[in-house]
């Protein structure tokens, strides 16, 4: 009896587990055959942005990182039918943000911007994210 409820115990975690990590979002094609980098990646996620319910959309930090003597934050935008990753370019480190850049990121992976605020550049050759403000780091 104990063997059959140690197995029965086990089972029903591993499938407790599995759903609860298991996403709903269905994928985009862009942004599965796509590099989060490439142009075209960043030109879906911005209509992808566009038309979603913005209440909805939560911005999760993964990493810092520097380009080209540019500062990035690679952040993870999750909505309603949205999972993407993309770079968020940082010209002016704010207060809310300085904790990232003093450790670079370090301790910070998965913490939620919360209030997230960006503005979107783009012309034919580039689309960027540009950091605005946010109004706390939540971990």
């Amino acid at each position: 009896m104990k063997k059959h409820l140690t197995k029965f115990l086990f089972i029903a975690s591993l499938v407790l587990v599995v759903s609860c990590t298991k996403s709903d979002v269905k994928q985009n094609a862009v942004f599965e055959k796509s590099l989060p980098d490439s142009k075209v990646y960043k030109d879906e996620l911005v209509k992808q942005i566009k038309s979603a319910d913005q209440s909805s959309l939560a911005y999760y930090f993964n990493s810092y990182e520097e380009k080209d003597g540019k500062e990035y934050l690679d952040i993870t935008i999750e909505g309603k039918n949205l999972e993407a990753h993309t770079l968020l370019l940082i010209k002016n480190w704010d207060q809310t943000l300085q904790p990232l850049k003093e450790f670079k990121g370090k301790g910070y992976g998965g913490s939620e911007l919360v209030n997230l605020k960006f503005d979107i550049v783009q012309d034919s050759a580039t689309t960027e994210f540009v950091y605005l403000s946010a109004s706390e780091i939540v971990d």
